[in-house]
């Protein structure tokens, strides 16, 4: 591993740790957001992340499946946002 990647690395972590108000980050593996929020599931595929059942799913970060799909970082940061604000939202009732 690069020493500019262990420093994008260790970026993403604290950036998760600022963040740890929100129930899911870039890192949140896929599996675990179909498992602990299944509502947030239409966001997904709405945005062109249709891979929820796929077996890499277990293993692949919501980054990776982003990036997979083609989206860059507004579009991974907006459909983040857009998930967290739902949950947020649904989780209150």
């Amino acid at each position: 591993m690069s020493k500019d990647h262990s420093l994008n690395i260790m970026k993403q972590e604290d950036r998760d740790k600022i963040s740890s108000s929100k129930p899911i980050s870039k890192s949140t593996l896929i599996a675990e957001i179909v498992d602990s929020y299944p509502d947030a599931i239409p966001i997904m595929i709405e945005n062109g992340m249709h891979c929820i059942g796929c077996g890499a799913s277990m293993f692949e970060t919501l980054e990776e499946g982003f990036l997979g799909h083609g989206m860059d970082e507004g579009e991974m940061d907006r459909v983040l946002d857009e998930m967290n604000k739902f949950i947020k939202k649904n989780s209150k009732k």
